[in-house]
């Protein structure tokens, strides 16, 4: 019911580990660190059982990572298949990610459509992302969030993404945490 799992970099995953994974039945919950290529992400992410999952983790990247906005199209594929999840943990430390728009349009959709969400925990390392891709996933969130921690270091935010934070929070908001470093564009605006 528990899967957690460290994958290393460059792991080609053969056919039958592929199946192997589909065929776990019953997961509630997921925590993988995954830093390989965008298509075998895809593989190993579109191969779990989401049924039952309510919590899942993902740990995407590591210092010269090369995975794109690809895998998280895959992650926001896998967020779909999980009716039951009300736990979202995303940590991703990609630099300057590539096709990151895309990949966080999905993710944005796919969180939108999970009902039962009530804790969310994103933390963007040095990928890029500026005030109008974090407002995209912080739109999708549903209002009756418990939780939500939005931690991003080294990344064009400004004021938007401040202001959109405040937006994405309900009142039944009990542990909101922030944390902006080294991101250059808030102003007294932003906080206020």
């Amino acid at each position: 019911k528990d899967l957690s799992f460290d994958f290393p970099t460059c792991a080609v995953m053969t056919d039958a580990e592929v199946a192997a994974v589909s065929q776990i039945q019953n997961l509630e919950k997921i925590h993988l660190s995954v830093n390989f290529s965008d298509s075998e992400c895809a593989v190993l992410l579109g191969a779990l059982n989401m049924d039952l999952v309510h919590t899942l983790q993902l740990d995407l990247g590591d210092q010269g990572s090369t995975l794109t906005g690809t895998s998280l199209q895959a992650v926001a594929d896998m967020v779909e298949r999980a009716p039951e999840m009300h736990s979202f943990i995303l940590n991703v430390h990609v630099e300057k990610m590539a096709r990151l728009e895309v990949g966080l349009a999905a993710l944005a959709l796919s969180l939108s459509s999970r009902k039962k969400l009530r804790h969310v925990f994103l933390s963007f390392f040095d990928i890029g992302i500026g005030d109008e891709g974090l407002k995209a996933v912080l739109a999708g969130l549903p209002t009756e969030l418990a939780t939500l921690h939005v931690t991003c270091v080294k990344g064009p935010i400004g004021d938007q993404a401040v202001i959109a934070v405040g937006d994405a929070v309900g009142e039944g908001i009990k542990d909101l945490r922030v944390l902006f470093e080294e991101c250059h564009g808030i102003t007294d605006v932003g906080v206020s």
